[in-house]
């Protein structure tokens, strides 16, 4: 933009730029400042976090209702066979529970999984 033209003998008119560098400052000056909060922040939680996670060693309880088994996890097919008992009529009750199974091979599991999976 040019900028308006002045009368002879009066000085050119540099306020709104002044004022518009001014502003331009103030914001940088802002979003520095708030770029060095964020790795505070994220700080902050990350030491949560991890005090969170060292409280609770072996990976942590996932709850009442989660079974994590293992290829060397003693009577597998006793525990989902009492599982499916608990489901089999209640199957849209509050209840829920997870199976999960660790990498392996596991023999003659017959697991009855039939609700909506």
């Amino acid at each position: 933009m040019h900028a308006p033209p002045t009368a002879p003998g009066t000085a050119p008119r540099s306020a709104p730029r002044r004022h518009r560098r001014s502003r331009a400052l103030g914001f940088a000056a802002l979003a520095v400042s708030l770029l060095m909060a964020v790795p505070t922040a994220q700080t902050a939680f990350g030491e949560e976090s991890q005090k969170a996670q060292a409280a609770v060693p072996g990976g942590g309880d996932l709850g009442p209702n989660v079974h994590v088994f293992d290829p060397s996890t003693p009577d597998i097919q006793g525990k989902v066979d009492e599982i499916f008992k608990k489901q089999e009529s209640a199957q849209f009750g509050l209840d829920r529970y997870a199976l999960l199974f660790k990498p392996g091979t596991y023999d003659n599991i017959n697991a009855q999984i039939g609700f909506y999976t």
